[in-house]
């Protein structure tokens, strides 16, 4: 900033001070010396201000039929002769706009009124004089009738103008504000003051339809960025909106509903939208969703996904329409996802629904509120050729496994050959010595909630392919670790656990193609073996979460810098440890986990749930901010003044900590989106 902005701003603010104070003779030398200080040099029309305050008015009267015109004469001379000074600089454009409004609080209008619009003339594509002349209109049409001095300066100004009356000046003002919203920057703030005038007038310019003006390809992708809620206000506008809304089946084909209301319409509103792919409802608690309203969704014709989630459950109902539907009537659903939080079960509904779209669901996504009895996977007739992805969860709000909730792998497997993903939490799992035959099996999560029943006398079953790509065993249950990856080799619960574990009769398993291991169960160096180090050596893991076991005396790991050697790797990003608790005088050390990080060098997220019950929490996680490389944090450990002060070292070093619960997998599929 130069000396003579800084002195045009100090004068100014003086000025404006005096003017406060109702200093106006002061006040205006004041502002003139700051005008005159502007660099481009400004020139003075003089006294007489009669010529530009009629040419002006002459001009936005005719503006009617030709909108240019007044922006031609303001950017033009005076009808005079005289050439006025062009400048865009805002503290000169400021300057001449409280010239104009001291002159107006000092009642000299006419002055006020031409200052005003050589402000427009200044610089015409700027709204700021726009504004001055409709404030200044508006005021004298307002206060035409006040005291001598002021009835004297409109009739002053009246004169100049050459008006009969002040409602020919109040018939300006509209035009006035009709070419300022042709002619001005769109980006100026200004103008957004005279938009707000022009509705306030009533302006047909304010009210106009831009998607008359755009072709309706455009419109429809304008459209297609707004959800359910919005576009049902748009319809709302008014007719042709509502038409070109409604008539456009690509906006309707997915139809999200966030706390749907009961409403009489909801039966109507689906026989308009006879297109809908995607229908979603989020809590049905207040839309009272029975079997006959269930019903009207199923006949869609088109329906592809149906995705129910939050809270409610399906109102009491004493027909069965689902049963009713015949089969060519049911939409062929390739996704239902029912993931609501109540405690009512309705087996059948949900039951019938299944079985009547099992030849076309590729993904199936059930929580407790819409539990089916899981034994209907070992149903023989029972078949989903096409399933994809299974996600069931089936714990209470307590985490507990429901009653009905057992279920066996080798009724999934024979219910869907084509599996490729399987996520199970609260379930009981029934391992059997039938050999389950998931041939496309590609990841598997088995969640806390997760237990056990194994009813075989020999060796368990394979029941993991070697194709693995993802394996999250987030279950405490020993027993679903050891059957699924090392067919019972560590557990004492059979008489076949003293066998060789290298008998080539009963090989460990393998995962060359392992991408994400994480697993919850300590692991020992054998194991580790086994399931990493294929995937470290290939290249293919990136992902590596492990326990470790500080709880017992067997040999399982409790330092895998030390019982891991030859555990390395640069392509793993995220690296995580679960129950470790290495202590150095009674105090938390960070010194083994940063041993076991630099083993991989360019892992960048960092997952560290130590034993919650020893001090120098802090001091580990301040090791890892500052570790080299790191980026991302997940923790649950850290509270109060220990959490404020990793955050702060965490925003210096740029890592993102996070409070993520202990069990939360990796990709675990939290809602329906």
């Amino acid at each position: 900033m130069d000396r003579s902005e800084t002195d045009m701003k100090l004068l100014l603010e003086k000025g404006k001070t005096q003017m406060i104070d109702e200093l106006y003779p002061d006040a205006l030398g004041s502002i003139m010396k700051a005008v005159n200080l502007c660099p481009c040099k400004p020139i003075s029309h003089g006294r007489d201000k009669s010529c530009n305050i009629s040419q002006c008015i002459s001009a936005v009267r005719k503006s009617d039929s030709d909108p240019d015109v007044f922006y031609r004469v303001a950017s033009g001379p005076c009808s005079c002769g005289f050439r006025w000074p062009v400048c865009s600089r805002p503290l000169h454009l400021e300057a001449v706009d409280t010239l104009a409004a001291c002159l107006e609080k000092a009642q000299r209008f006419s002055a006020a009124f031409s200052t005003a619009l050589g402000l427009i003339r200044l610089n015409p594509s700027s709204g700021i004089g726009y504004c001055r002349v409709a404030k200044m209109i508006r005021y004298l049409v307002k206060n035409h009738e006040g005291s001598d001095q002021v009835l004297r300066s409109i009739s002053a100004l009246l004169r100049d103008a050459k008006l009969a009356d002040i409602k020919k000046l109040r018939d300006s003002l509209p035009l006035f504000v009709k070419c300022a919203l042709y002619k001005t920057d769109k980006s100026d703030n200004y103008h957004t003051v005279l938009r707000q005038m022009s509705h306030i007038l009533k302006l047909p310019e304010s009210r106009r339809d831009p998607f008359t003006k755009l072709p309706r390809e455009l419109i429809g992708m304008i459209f297609s960025h707004l959800n359910t809620t919005s576009l049902i206000r748009c319809c709302r506008v008014n007719k042709s909106w509502r038409q070109t809304i409604e008539a456009d089946r690509i906006l309707w084909s997915s139809i999200t509903m966030k706390k749907p209301k009961t409403s009489r319409y909801f039966a109507k509103f689906l026989q308009r939208h006879q297109t809908v792919r995607k229908l979603s409802i989020h809590d049905i608690s207040r839309l009272l969703l029975d079997v006959p309203k269930l019903a009207t969704i199923l006949r869609l014709p088109r329906l592809q996904q149906l995705c129910i989630t939050g809270d409610g459950s399906l109102a009491s109902y004493t027909g069965n329409h689902i049963k009713d539907l015949k089969s060519n009537e049911i939409a062929p659903l390739e996704r239902l996802s029912v993931l609501l939080r109540s405690n009512q079960r309705n087996f059948s509904t949900w039951g019938e629904i299944i079985f009547n779209t099992a030849a076309t669901l590729q993904v199936l996504e059930l929580g407790a509120g819409a539990a089916w009895r899981l034994h209907s996977f070992t149903h023989p007739r029972f078949v989903m050729p096409n399933l994809k992805k299974l996600y069931l969860n089936q714990s209470t709000e307590d985490g507990r496994p429901l009653d009905e909730g057992w279920i066996e792998l080798r009724g999934i497997a024979n219910c869907s050959p084509n599996l490729e993903h399987l996520y199970l939490e609260g379930c009981k799992i029934f391992l059997t010595e039938d050999v389950p035959n998931f041939k496309s099996l590609q990841s598997v999560s088995i969640g806390s909630g997760c237990i056990s029943y194994p009813q075989f006398t020999g060796y368990p079953p394979q029941y993991l392919p070697s194709t693995m790509r993802v394996i999250e065993l987030i279950s405490a249950d020993r027993r679903i670790c050891d059957m699924l990856l090392f067919r019972g080799h560590s557990i004492n619960l059979h008489p076949f656990n003293n066998a060789d574990t290298n008998d080539p009769d009963n090989p460990l398993l393998q995962f060359p193609n392992l991408e994400v291991l994480k697993c919850k169960c300590p692991l020992t160096a054998g194991q580790f073996k086994q399931l990493a180090e294929p995937g470290l050596q290939n290249g293919t893991l990136k992902v590596l979460e492990l326990a470790m076991d500080h709880f017992d005396s067997t040999s399982r790991v409790k330092d895998p810098a030390k019982d891991y050697p030859l555990a390395a790797s640069e392509l793993v990003h995220t690296v995580g440890l679960y129950d470790f608790k290495w202590e150095y005088a009674n105090e938390l050390t960070a010194g083994p986990f940063v041993e076991w990080l630099d083993r991989f060098p360019n892992t960048t997220t960092v997952a560290a749930y130590p034993v919650p019950t020893y001090d120098g929490v802090l001091s580990l996680f301040r090791r890892l901010i500052c570790h080299p490389g790191i980026k991302v944090v997940h923790q649950d450990s850290l509270r109060g003044v220990e959490w404020d002060i990793a955050q702060e070292l965490a925003k210096e070093k740029g890592v993102q900590l996070l409070h993520t619960p202990k069990h939360t997998p990796i990709g675990w599929p939290v809602a329906t989106q």
